[in-house]
């Protein structure tokens, strides 16, 4: 995963994401270790940074997200 997310920062990529099942605290715990912000099942991701105007997603029903921001934009 961090090598993953080195080559996406590198070639300017703002986050990478994903989703993973709300009732998996093994996969919740991996994330974590790796970096990432594991959200609630109900936390939007807020895009307005992204693409400059507002909006956002939500994970599926029963998943969350997993979000690392490239902090060097």
């Amino acid at each position: 995963m961090g090598q993953a997310r080195k080559i996406f920062f590198a070639h300017g990529y703002p986050l990478v994401y994903g989703q993973i099942p709300a009732d998996r605290p093994d996969l919740i715990a991996f994330y974590q270790r790796q970096g990432f912000e594991v959200r609630g099942p109900e936390d939007r991701l807020d895009l307005e940074m992204v693409f400059g105007i507002p909006g956002g997603i939500r994970p599926d029903r029963d998943e969350r997200f997993f979000v690392c921001w490239n902090q060097r934009l």
